[in-house]
């Protein structure tokens, strides 16, 4: 799969580790999630073309049989919610998955999926009970909006002492996270 290499290894961190990913790509993870998403629903639409023209033995020439419209753009709009739907809740059960040949591999990148936007709302929602002045912070922080730089000067401290604020918060919200992630962590891996 082509999106394997970040969702293989974002699947073989520890909630630790998700954190400190989560951390490091705060300011484009939902745009990671998003492209990813989008591959995944391009790969199975392409797949299932495929086997669909093979099995039909089709020729690449397209007949409008006996009075029958229909609408293909619409058609392919609709498969392309219900199939993003269906990555989004990881849920395969209505045929979405039907005349793919990687269906399992389809699922698994799925359900990676679904974890980093349940990891990220997580992580949200730590950050939320922050402070406000410490949320702020850190927001700008994450999101590169200011540099440890930028953060001293505007508050008037030393650059160690702004290194130090931003890495407590960070370490604050780590463990909030993690008391939460590590329970269904250990769970998955029968600890």
């Amino acid at each position: 799969m082509a999106e394997a290499n970040v969702l293989e290894k974002y699947a073989g961190l520890t909630p630790e580790k998700r954190v400190d990913y989560i951390c490091k790509n705060y300011s484009r993870f939902t745009g990671i999630i998003e492209s990813y998403t989008q591959g995944l629903v391009y790969m199975i639409e392409e797949e299932q073309d495929f086997n669909r023209r093979e099995d039909r033995g089709d020729l690449g020439v397209r007949v409008q049989g006996g009075g029958f419209h229909s609408d293909r753009t619409a058609n392919q709009a609709i498969r392309n919610v219900s199939l993003r739907d269906a990555i989004i809740a990881c849920d395969f059960s209505d045929g979405v998955l039907d005349d793919t040949d990687h269906d399992e591999e389809f699922m698994r990148d799925a359900a990676v999926l679904r974890q980093m936007r349940r990891d990220f709302e997580l992580f949200n929602s730590q950050m939320q009970q922050l402070k406000e002045n410490d949320m702020l912070l850190i927001q700008s922080f994450l999101l590169k909006e200011k540099d440890l730089t930028a953060i001293a000067d505007e508050r008037g401290i030393q650059y160690e002492s702004a290194y130090q604020r931003v890495r407590r918060i960070k370490k604050e919200i780590k463990a909030n996270v993690i008391a939460f992630t590590s329970v269904r962590y250990s769970k998955v891996q029968g600890v």
